[in-house]
């Protein structure tokens, strides 16, 4: 059983730079995403719903306070 020689292939240094580029422009997409979250959290936290009471008297009828 006898080893064939198979040339190795140089890979260029572009695959590494595209790679790295991939790399940025992905993490910069979630920290864009993560960001326009917590803005979204933090416009809900501070704006609450305003809470609506409704009294219902002993006839049936609906008094909004």
């Amino acid at each position: 059983m006898a080893l064939d020689y198979v040339e190795r292939l140089k890979v260029e240094p572009t695959f590494y730079r595209s790679c790295f580029r991939g790399t940025v422009n992905f993490t910069g997409v979630l920290i864009l995403i993560n960001f326009a979250l917590c803005m979204f959290a933090g416009f809900k936290a501070m704006n609450p719903k305003k809470t609506q009471w409704i009294v219902t008297t002993v006839d049936g009828r609906l008094i909004r306070i």
